[in-house]
């Protein structure tokens, strides 16, 4: 193996990202927003000790896996705010404006 098991253990610096990698149900919101992808990416691009090419390739598949996950995690909160910001007109005095303009 081309790769130290200390780096995979649960306390090693790739360990979220292997797990996002192999086995994703278990990957937590904390550990998802708690992963600096940009310092992932390059501990993977230019590691200390030589990674097996299978080995990189299946943490750069759990790097996609979590940037994936903040990505929709943006978007819903970003679709909350819109929601929550845009002004909704009461919900039972629409019908009754139509009726009385003659639309309805």
């Amino acid at each position: 193996m081309f790769y130290s098991h200390s780096i995979l253990a649960k306390s090693g610096p790739f360990a979220h990202v292997w797990l996002a990698a192999t086995w994703e149900k278990k990957v937590t919101r904390s550990m998802i927003f708690g992963t600096d992808i940009a310092t992932v990416v390059e501990s993977i691009a230019n590691p200390a000790a030589p990674l097996a090419l299978r080995l990189s390739a299946n943490l750069l598949v759990g790097v996609v896996r979590i940037y994936a996950r903040k990505a929709r995690a943006g978007v819903r909160r970003g679709r909350i705010r819109a929601r929550g910001a845009r002004p909704r007109p009461p919900a039972g005095r629409l019908p009754h404006e139509r009726l009385q303009r003659g639309h309805g």
